[in-house]
């Protein structure tokens, strides 16, 4: 079975969600996000991004290995 999209998920692992929209997340939504997953029941920690607002560097990683969910 695989771990990931890499196959690294170690037991400290977290989901890495990048939202991909066509304009930026408005602050207040991304921090509401970031609320509900932190205070959800989820067994592991959720890290909500918005592709707007990360370094192109960082894109350049997230592109080259990523799954799109729909």
């Amino acid at each position: 079975m695989p771990d990931g999209v890499d196959d690294t998920l170690k037991s400290y692992s977290d989901l890495d969600w990048v939202i991909r929209g066509k304009e930026k997340i408005p602050l207040e939504t991304m921090i509401d996000l970031k609320d509900a997953f932190s205070e959800s029941d989820l067994v592991f920690r959720v890290d909500i991004l918005d592709w707007h607002r990360i370094p192109p560097e960082f894109c350049k990683v997230i592109e080259r290995n990523y799954a799109v969910i729909q």
